[in-house]
């Protein structure tokens, strides 16, 4: 897949798969929501999904910008962590009520906007600058964490519709 190479490429990704992802959620109603998808989730728990690692991915990329580790020591280094890190964000945010999680998602989506326009076109294609604290190309990192991530979840969302 060819990553977008501007920061402006970047957010029309996003915001383009974005669109259909929020319509698909927004389409619901809060009943809707919390029927039980094809693979166990709930469109609610999709959506506190896709927000949560939004927020992780904004946090690692502005502590990575200010000098700082973007990921705790040892996380994520194996599909075990990554289920791991899924299972504790769906336990916190199981019981949520749906208005809750749509604000959570809105909260989240918006904090990695800012945290992606914090930065400059050079931070895609520099490896030794955020490519190299992430461990990855900064535009696979960002798209794996949004307009790569929501197609992944609009299963249950139209499931649930």
């Amino acid at each position: 897949m060819r990553h977008p190479t501007t920061i402006a490429e970047l957010l029309e990704q996003i915001r383009t798969a974005r669109a259909e992802f929020d319509e698909q959620a927004s389409a619901l109603d809060d009943a809707a929501l919390h029927a039980p998808g094809p693979h166990g989730w709930s469109a609610k728990d999709a959506l506190a999904h896709v927000a949560t690692w939004e927020r992780r991915m904004s946090q690692a990329l502005r502590a990575a910008l200010g000098g700082a580790p973007p990921f705790p020591e040892g996380e994520l280094q194996s599909d075990d962590d990554t289920d791991r890190f899924n299972a504790e964000a769906y336990a916190a945010c199981r019981d949520m009520p749906a208005s809750e999680v749509r604000a959570f998602a809105l909260e989240c989506h918006a904090e990695a906007l800012a945290a992606i326009r914090a930065l400059d076109d050079d931070d895609l294609h520099n490896p030794e600058g955020l490519a190299k604290a992430l461990g990855e190309n900064v535009a696979k990192y960002i798209a794996d964490n949004t307009y790569g991530h929501y197609p992944e979840h609009l299963a249950t969302l139209r499931h649930a519709s």
